[in-house]
């Protein structure tokens, strides 16, 4: 599995652009976010066509952390056409968040 494009402060707004998107925001220094690294990878993979799914390291995006008010991480935040509409926080297992993807997003 590959690495998960990265956005920070400078071109967060990028990622919103697309129809579906989630922005896990994570820390390298947080063990639940490293633990949650290869399933956040294999969500990206198994819904390429369909959602983006992409990283913002706290420390290189603080604005937007604070824009979206994340308290704790891992936290994925879930935009449709650009506007937040949902979130999950902390480490989640795989089928639970392909579940609330496909929900989520009607897919």
């Amino acid at each position: 599995m590959s690495e998960i494009l990265q956005v920070t402060d400078g071109n967060f707004s990028e990622a919103l652009n697309a129809p579906f998107a989630i922005i896990e925001f994570w820390a390298p220094w947080c063990p639940g976010c490293k633990a949650a690294k290869p399933t956040i990878a294999r969500l990206a993979q198994d819904f390429k066509s369909q959602v983006l799914i992409v990283g913002a390291d706290i420390d290189q995006a603080p604005k937007e952390t604070e824009k979206y008010g994340i308290a704790s991480i891992p936290t994925l935040v879930f935009f449709k056409d650009g506007k937040k509409f949902h979130q999950v926080d902390g480490t989640t297992p795989y089928r639970t968040l392909e579940k609330e993807i496909r929900t989520k997003f009607g897919l």
